[in-house]
């Protein structure tokens, strides 16, 4: 097992889509400065990610989901500008990630056992609305991807509010 001895923190802005060519799932996460982070994550990784991040999104009665659906669309849409490719600083093939929680967020720690890069570690602390951002984006991949979908059983069966992508785009 590897220390980590430091990561680079993400901003709020992250772009998820599916690379049909590496089949895997692509994150261009903008860093502080306005540089670009590249992360690789593959289905395998994946599957074992989702149940452990839909286990911390709150279960809501159907009510308050409807109620927060209709708030939802009546609020004025605000379009996401996706994270350009063209200042990519590093790549990392994400091999672990580390899931912790302090008060109410979700903290994640990507990691790579390969070091060429110099990047040892990236990070991103979500909330519960940009939790079920990502999970939305996600989704969304393994929708593209043609991907098994049985990794997204444990959110079929609960009851929770499915978030549209606020600071996070799909492609």
């Amino acid at each position: 097992m590897s220390s980590v001895k430091s990561s680079v923190p993400l901003s709020e802005r992250a772009t998820i889509g599916y690379a049909d060519r590496e089949d895997r799932i692509k994150i261009l996460a903008e860093i502080p400065g306005g540089a670009t982070i590249v992360l690789w994550l593959t289905q395998r990784l994946a599957n074992k990610l989702i149940p452990h991040l839909t286990s911390r999104l709150p279960n809501q009665a159907p009510n308050e989901r409807l109620l927060r659906r209709e708030s939802e669309s009546d609020a004025p849409e605000t379009e996401v500008v996706p994270v350009q490719e063209a200042l990519v600083v590093s790549t990392l093939v994400v091999d672990s990630v580390d899931i912790s929680e302090t008060g109410s967020l979700t903290l994640l720690q990507f990691r790579s056992d390969d070091d060429r890069e110099g990047l040892p570690a990236v990070r991103v602390a979500l909330d519960v609305s940009q939790l079920a951002s990502w999970l939305h984006a996600l989704r969304a991949c393994y929708q593209k991807a043609s991907w098994n979908q049985s990794p997204w059983a444990a959110l079929n069966d609960r009851d929770y509010v499915e978030a549209t992508p606020s600071n996070f785009t799909v492609h």
